[in-house]
């Protein structure tokens, strides 16, 4: 299925970062990623090879992903296939590389492979499976697994930058292999490696690592100890810090003790963290976007007016949607949309709260707007699938096909149409929730209006006379505001003409200066910029 090529292919004129994530978000590859940290991992990554960084990302290929032909199979010396211990079995393994530029790789751990069992090769069935014991495999592969094939590589990366708890076993991986290597203990080793490695938090929620009792440790992991020549004792009590409240090990624990330097991603992020973990130090590295990835192209070396462009850009949504729905909305109408993961905090019910402010926007016959509703909910969220359930009961009981769509599996393709034509980007987390929001982000690049609660990224900007700020409040009075705006602001702004061809010019310029915002300090290029120089220490 994929060519083969030397390992001695991957080469690089300095010693790189090495990036792990769980997930990565692609344009052309499909069942990568869940949500926002992947198509961000994928937006730094790209960024990396724009400007040819020494940077080797690592991640999982998970089972029915659809890869491009880009990708290529790594033959070692001793052969494609890798094995790793994990509980009383092994796991057969081969890495998958993609080269982004001279200096910049991405390598995906594939176990689809017939030397494992039916029961293995599920490991990687489904990103983040909701089985704990499957997740805990899922991050033994790509954290040990990944050190491995940096081994292989006779790679010594400059930095190790991990994401989220998830991804610590690339942290324990490289701490027994100093240990074992130098012969010396795990607290010598830990000395020496902690200022290699960095990690970031995406979020300040307690799921985002694992907790596991000694039992569970010893079970999972207790081959891979003492192949490394270390008991589990020696590695589970190792160091203080790296525990919870019931003495079970935590991963994210684990990987904050360990890091020399940890980052949030956004200045309010590591505000509402440092209230949630009084011993955190969160260096505030706000997330950006990858302007080429994101930004549509009919903006690039065009002479049509702002709203021109818009227009073009909302008809292509439009069409889309149709595509996807059969649903057939107007290339005229205020497009309002909501969309990212249908998960409580995010409150995607909060435009279905006041039903009958909802019916009164949408039917207007002079001045009414349409609504795009898209994202996905977890197998395992509840709340989510009946959110989605009341979505689609409310469009089909109240007949309005043709002004509120739901616009299912969302991925980055359908992404794209909603950030470039999107006119308003509806965002309500419960504030301190969202801990960055790059999908305004996008919205903005392309001139979609900000219409958001004061969190992440969104509460660095003053958005007077540019955008509106909700309310932080609850759920009912957050809506009553959206409404507030709808009917007194934002409607009329868009709909009142200076003549029978465009809108008033404070619309484009709304359009213009939140362009400008996002482009100014809110791309990859920055964010790149602020990694090397506060988390990476590279010049």
């Amino acid at each position: 299925m994929f060519d083969k090529v030397k390992s001695s292919e991957i080469k690089f004129s300095r010693p790189p970062v090495a990036f792990f994530s769980m997930e990565y978000g692609f344009d052309d590859e499909k069942n990568q990623y869940a949500g926002g940290l992947g198509v961000l991992s994928v937006d730094f990554l790209l960024e990396a090879g724009e400007q040819n960084i020494s940077f080797i990302a690592l991640g999982l290929k998970y089972s029915g992903a659809v890869l491009s032909s880009n990708f290529k199979e790594l033959e070692f010396e001793d052969g494609p296939i890798l094995y790793l211990p994990i509980a009383d079995r092994r796991v057969a393994f081969r890495a998958l590389f993609k080269k982004y530029n001279e200096n910049t790789y991405l390598i995906l751990l594939d176990i689809e492979l017939p030397e494992n069992s039916d029961v293995d090769k599920d490991i990687l069935k489904t990103v983040y499976d909701s089985d704990a014991e499957t997740f805990l495999k899922q991050q033994i592969i790509l954290g040990l697994g990944g050190n491995m094939v940096l081994q292989k590589l006779q790679i010594s990366p400059s930095v190790y930058h991990l994401n989220e708890g998830h991804t610590a076993f690339a942290a324990l991986g490289l701490l027994l292999e100093e240990a074992c290597t130098k012969q010396i203990s795990l607290k010598e080793a830990f000395a020496l490696i902690t200022g290699k490695i960095v990690a970031t938090k995406h979020t300040i929620l307690s799921a985002a690592g694992m907790h596991l009792p000694k039992g569970l440790f010893d079970f999972y992991l207790g081959k891979y100890c003492l192949e490394s020549g270390f008991s589990v004792d020696e590695v589970f009590d190792f160091e203080q810090g790296t525990k919870d409240d019931d003495d079970n090990f935590s991963t994210t624990k684990f990987l904050i003790k360990i890091a020399g330097r940890q980052n949030g991603v956004s200045k309010l992020h590591a505000t509402y963290e440092k209230k949630a973990h009084p011993e955190s130090n969160l260096i505030a590295i706000t997330n950006g976007v990858n302007k080429n990835r994101w930004q549509a192209q009919e903006w690039v070396d065009n002479e049509k007016s702002l709203i021109e462009t818009k227009a073009s850009l909302r008809s292509n949504l439009i069409d889309l949607v149709k595509k996807k729905t059969g649903q057939e909305l107007s290339p005229d109408k205020l497009t309002l949309v909501w969309a990212r993961r249908l998960t409580k905090y995010k409150r995607p019910e909060i435009l279905f709260i006041h039903p009958e402010r909802l019916l009164k926007v949408l039917n207007d016959e002079k001045a009414a707007i349409q609504v795009v509703i898209s994202g996905n909910a977890h197998p395992s969220d509840e709340f989510g699938k009946r959110t989605l359930k009341m979505i689609l009961d409310f469009i089909k009981d109240n007949h309005l096909e043709s002004k509120l769509v739901y616009l299912p599996d969302h991925n980055p393709e359908i992404s794209h149409a909603l950030v470039a034509g999107a006119d308003v980007w509806l965002n309500t987390p419960i504030r301190g929730m969202e801990a960055c929001g790059t999908s305004g982000m996008k919205a903005g690049l392309n001139g979609g209006l900000q219409l958001s609660v004061s969190d992440g990224w969104v509460d660095e900007v003053d958005w007077r006379g540019i955008g509106w700020i909700l309310p932080d409040a609850d759920a009912g009075k957050t809506a009553a505001a959206i409404f507030d705006l709808l009917e007194s602001e934002i409607i009329p702004l868009f709909y009142k003409k200076d003549n029978e061809d465009r809108f008033t010019d404070e619309w484009e310029e709304r359009m213009r200066k939140t362009q400008g915002i996002v482009l100014d300090n809110y791309t990859t290029k920055r964010m790149l910029g602020d990694y090397l120089k506060w988390l990476y220490l590279i010049n």
